[in-house]
């Protein structure tokens, strides 16, 4: 027997069709987004729709933490310059988790206005020389400044191994999507952190008597330009703020095939209208200045939108002096020119410095002017003066983990979130109902008309390659593999899908012979179906193409697991049809779990003959208990935990289910199942 060959052996282009679907879905949502934001035509439409955006917001992150614990501030440190000090500050921004950072202060007895700096992606974070460089002009312009580690990055890595001191997990973006799936599965987004320890930063800054609490700005870029647009949705306290090198547009980023961070992937955000330009307007009237480089990978094309947006808001409050755009020349960097266009805006709007030359600033493209620097650089009056990154540690080994061991990580914090939540019974039909909800919710079934494109026979065996469609736009093969065609049939999903037959031709003939007649199927992105790669990354590798669609997916309120669960409804329903015979599923790996859901939400469930499985995880909530898990984002969904309790769904087919063999939250093969789940 043979395998599909490229294009279901020349019938279909499914290459890129799971791609394609998602985004005409997300298109859509953002033309309805667009039809919705052009309506708005007064201060009140707007008001109104910002509060809806904003419930949207707090519900994908979750809600955020809360606590009346206090900060126990500590200084451990103090370096002098001539004209500014710099402390290194600890703080709580919970019991127990650690906040690390460096507050620059000008020589200045009289409260001042206050920047909180958000850093970005940077592994040196507060001491990466870029920063410094930010904080130390702010602060000889009058400013105090703080500036603090972000999650997963300079003295705050989560994962760091005090034995070896090595990090077991990957600093920055790797360390957020691996505790970020986590978050996911439990029904929070990272993200939720992040606004806290900021939130907590400005209470540090609050708290401080050089500082005027009435007076304070944030600025960052890249991911600190992520953390600054969400805390200008989640405190009112800020005056001013500068998001930079972050701000697109969902739609025009879509296009690039690129991954957001975890914390950059909101539930719903396509679904519900959630864009940057909402992040952006989130303080209007008050002043906004966007920030962004010509040739940054968030696309110029999506900033120039949600700026354009901005500016209608503005106008509608009669403010459009309050909103401004700065582009400068070049990549992926808080530029030269955002510094000191940064510390002009701060200046006019929280020191009251005349600013008649606050226009907006767009640098010459490289092209039009070889080897001349950005417009205005001519402005630049200071000289930095660097430090090293270990003069600016606030512990000795640079690591919070090492010089607390009992501080608390992401991981600590999510774990407790989530137990009273595993506590909470639901009863198994109401689970039932809302798996129902996420499998067909979303769906447009299409009529199963099925094409038989090849046939022939393996000396016992018989075959036959077959495709339909699931949905109008989604293509899936399948092939029948029969030794007995009387037999009961099997609906079987392997991890490789129909390429199994080349690449374990004789485990397939061997579980065709031993079922009596199989429908080796392809679940979307699998096997004769799988996706091309989008980005430069390995397919199911983190950020990779799997992880980039899930995402995506998420961001319309849905998931690659939903969707291939009702493909293979699909297949059930094909199956229980062609042969007018009760099918049978085996599914193995990840593949169990989406077969595990379909049986369950299946329509004819009753009908099913029996289950079967091979490395079936335990429970979904495992993963969440795991501190190194599997990280598998295949399966990642929003509060698949609450959603998916497997034991309950075993349950429900009783004597039919047989589980050969388990996988518990890192991945492990179990030799025995859980005590709290029997093996049929």
């Amino acid at each position: 027997m043979r395998p599909f060959a490229p294009f279901v052996d020349g019938y279909w282009d499914v290459e890129n069709q799971l791609a394609e679907h998602i985004k005409r879905r997300a298109i859509a949502a953002a033309a309805v987004e667009a039809e919705a934001k052009a309506q708005v035509e007064s201060i009140t439409d707007f008001e109104k729709r910002r509060s809806r955006i904003k419930e949207v917001f707090y519900t994908a992150l979750g809600g955020l933490p809360t606590t009346d614990a206090p900060l126990n501030a500590e200084i451990v440190g103090v370096i002098q310059r001539s004209d500014y000090s710099i402390e290194k500050v600890i703080f709580e921004s919970l019991p127990q988790f650690l906040v690390t950072g460096n507050i620059y202060l000008p020589a200045t007895t009289s409260p001042a206005p206050a920047i909180l700096f958000l850093c970005g992606h940077a592994r040196e974070a507060k001491a990466y020389p870029v920063y410094q460089k930010v904080c130390q002009a702010l602060v000889k312009a009058g400013f105090v400044v703080l500036a603090v580690d972000p999650l997963g990055q300079g003295e705050r890595m989560g994962y760091v191994n005090p034995q070896t001191r090595k990090l077991d997990v990957e600093w920055g973006v790797y360390e957020h999507s691996h505790a970020g799936l986590q978050c996911t599965l439990a029904g929070f987004n990272i993200a939720r952190y992040f606004i806290h320890d900021a939130i907590r930063s400005l209470d540090y800054l609050c708290s401080r008597p050089e500082v005027d609490s009435h007076r304070i700005g944030v600025t960052g870029n890249s991911g600190g330009g992520t953390q600054t647009s969400y805390l200008m949705m989640a405190d009112e306290r800020i005056k001013a703020a500068i998001p930079c090198t972050y701000i697109t547009a969902r739609e025009h980023y879509l296009l690039t095939g690129q991954a957001h961070d975890a914390e950059q992937n909101l539930y719903g955000a396509f679904l519900h209208g959630l864009n940057y330009d909402d992040l952006l307007t989130a303080l209007a009237p008050k002043p906004v200045q966007l920030g962004a480089v010509a040739s940054d990978f968030f696309t110029i094309e999506g900033t120039l939108q949600s700026a354009k947006r901005a500016r209608k808001v503005y106008q509608l409050y009669d403010k459009p002096e309050n909103f401004r755009l700065i582009v400068a020349s070049g990549t992926h960097e808080y530029a030269d020119l955002l510094r000191e266009e940064t510390v002009a805006w701060f200046r006019h709007h929280l020191q009251g410095v005349p600013g008649d030359e606050l226009d907006d600033v767009i640098a010459a493209q490289p092209w039009e002017r070889p080897g001349t620097p950005d417009a205005k650089m001519s402005a630049a009056k200071h000289c930095f003066d660097t430090l090293p990154e270990q003069e600016l540690w606030c512990t000795p080994s640079g690591q919070i983990s090492l010089y607390r061991p009992t501080s608390l990580t992401v991981f600590d914090l999510n774990r407790a979130e989530w137990k009273p939540k595993a506590k909470a019974t639901i009863p198994l039909e109401n689970s039932i109902q809302n798996l129902q909800r996420e499998v067909y919710g979303k769906r447009a079934s299409a009529s199963i008309w099925t094409r038989c494109i090849e046939s022939g026979r393996d000396r016992d065996l018989a075959w036959k390659k077959i495709f339909f469609f699931s949905e109008p736009d989604i293509v899936v093969t399948g092939i029948w593999i029969s030794a007995d065609p009387n037999a009961a049939p099997w609906v079987v999903l392997l991890e490789e899908g129909t390429n199994s037959v080349q690449k374990r031709p004789e485990f397939v003939k061997q579980l065709a012979r031993d079922k009596g007649q199989i429908f080796l199927f392809d679940v979307r992105g699998i096997g004769a179906v799988e996706q091309r790669p989008i980005n430069r990354y390995r397919l199911n590798a983190t950020y990779g193409t799997e992880f980039t669609l899930n995402y995506n997916a998420i961001m319309l309120e849905d998931s690659l697991l939903w969707m291939r669960a009702f493909d293979v409804t699909r297949a059930l329903s094909y199956v229980h049809d062609a042969t007018s015979q009760a099918p049978s599923l085996f599914g193995e790996g990840w593949l169990g779990l989406v077969g595990l859901v379909a049986a369950a939400v299946w329509e004819k469930d009753a009908e099913l003959s029996s289950l079967e499985f091979e490395r079936l995880l335990y429970n979904t909530a495992s993963i969440i208990d795991e501190r190194f898990h599997m990280r598998d984002h295949r399966i990642e969904a929003f509060k698949l935990a609450m959603l998916v309790d497997i034991p309950s769904l075993l349950e429900r087919f009783q004597d039919r289910a047989a589980v050969n063999s388990w996988v518990d939250g890192r991945g492990r093969l179990l030799k025995s199942p859980p005590a709290s789940i029997d093996s049929k």
